[in-house]
């Protein structure tokens, strides 16, 4: 599948930079899989795992929704007593895209969870986890363009 992603996000991946400036969508095709890309280091995120089975992509689709991590901003949220770490909770934009068309649709922003209130000494910062977040949040938005779409077919009728 490696490469099958590669071909995807070399012909979505230039959008990001557009992305910040399109209108979002209110509504998106949603006969799609999806796949979930971290651009900052060129992998599919670990949040593909966590999503839906029945809306993962395959080599096997023609046609995709592609949400692409572009940026992750922290902010410290606390610092903990014994070791004087910083806690962080994160914020992740993400560039969707539609593919084939190669048409961006808007910039999305996820919130991670918050971080542990304690934990055991540790010498290192401590993040909020953001691959259920993005997973749920991706879902989320696809559930919600599926309803605003059978509204809008409702009013056509």
């Amino acid at each position: 599948m490696q490469a099958f992603e590669k071909q995807v996000i070399s012909t979505v991946g230039p959008l990001c930079g557009s992305c910040e400036t399109v209108e979002k969508r209110s509504t998106f095709p949603i006969d799609r899989k999806v796949l979930i890309w971290d651009m900052r280091n060129g992998w599919r995120s670990e949040a593909q795992k966590r999503l839906r089975k029945d809306l993962r992509a395959s080599e096997s689709d023609k046609s995709l929704i592609v949400f692409m991590i572009v940026h992750k901003r922290e902010e410290q949220v606390g610092t903990y007593s014994v070791s004087g770490m910083p806690a962080y909770r994160q914020f992740i934009d993400l560039c969707v895209a539609i593919w084939p068309e190669q048409e961006a649709i808007g910039m999305f922003s996820i919130v991670s969870e918050k971080p542990r209130r304690s934990r055991p000494v540790s010498h290192f910062p401590e993040y909020g986890e953001t691959n259920d977040p993005i997973a749920n949040g991706v879902e989320n938005l696809l559930w919600k363009n599926q309803l605003q779409i059978r509204r809008s077919m409702k009013t056509r009728n």
